[in-house]
């Protein structure tokens, strides 16, 4: 017998037969996604994109509620108004955009959803303010 066969085929290596050596063969690789690989993705991978945007609503609603107004106003002398409130939520949305733009695609998605959910947010309140148009109430969230 012209080749060498270890008794432990497992656990070694060294094989004196080419014929028996295993050669690699360059796998053919596709560069970009086919159709039906982008829609198995878009399906049924990752995190659902109604998980996502529920998580930017909710962050908005600590955003919203959690900080302490009377505070801001005070230290930072600001009039006790829908624009004050406005810009202190802004700034936590800010602040929490900021580092979910660190999460990639996901961190985007929720980012895109708080901020969705801000604007949905100041359109209700603006309602609950007073009966304006829509155009007076936009001038007036706008500044």
């Amino acid at each position: 017998n012209p080749c060498y066969i270890p008794e432990q085929l497992h656990t070694s290596t060294n094989f004196l037969c080419k014929d028996l050596q295993k050669t690699e063969q360059p796998q053919l690789e596709l560069k970009e996604d086919n159709f039906v690989q982008k829609l198995y993705k878009k399906f049924f991978s990752g995190i659902p994109k109604t998980k996502l945007k529920a998580t930017g609503y909710i962050l908005l609603t600590h955003c919203v509620q959690q900080p302490q107004l009377e505070k801001f106003f005070r230290v930072f002398d600001m009039p006790d108004t829908f624009y004050s409130w406005f810009l202190v939520s802004e700034l936590h949305v800010w602040m929490l955009s900021s580092r979910l733009m660190n999460e990639g695609e996901y961190g985007r998605q929720v980012r895109n959803a708080m901020v969705e959910a801000l604007w949905q947010d100041c359109e209700q309140r603006a309602k609950s303010i007073g009966d304006l148009p829509a155009s007076m109430r936009s001038k007036q969230i706008l500044g």
